[in-house]
């Protein structure tokens, strides 16, 4: 039961991963359908179309880049992070609060 868990959880992953490719492809060519209309037609809201399909396709694109970066074994894990003042006085007690803050 176990294995059969884990096995189903790398499937789902990968295909979530093809579906991104995937998506990133569709609408590459649908960026480069429109470009080639709007100079055929010299159709200036084409191009503004296609611009800001451009800007929709950078960050899905950064967005699978990133989660493909951190895709180890562990990496979809939680994280223990310490932090320590060390010989810093006052001011040194104050940044590491402001760092717990910021990661909780």
């Amino acid at each position: 039961m176990e294995k059969s868990k884990k096995v189903l959880q790398q499937t789902s992953a990968l295909k979530a991963k093809v579906g991104g490719y995937d998506t990133l492809v569709s609408k590459y060519e649908d960026i480069y359908t429109i470009i080639e209309m709007g100079k055929e037609e010299e159709d200036d809201e084409l191009l503004a179309e296609a611009k800001q399909l451009k800007e929709e396709f950078v960050a899905e694109f950064e967005r699978l880049k990133i989660s493909t970066l951190l895709d180890g074994e562990y990496d979809k894990e939680n994280a223990i992070v310490t932090l320590h003042a060390g010989a810093g006085g006052t001011e040194a007690c104050d940044w590491v609060s402001m760092l717990m803050r910021m990661y909780y």
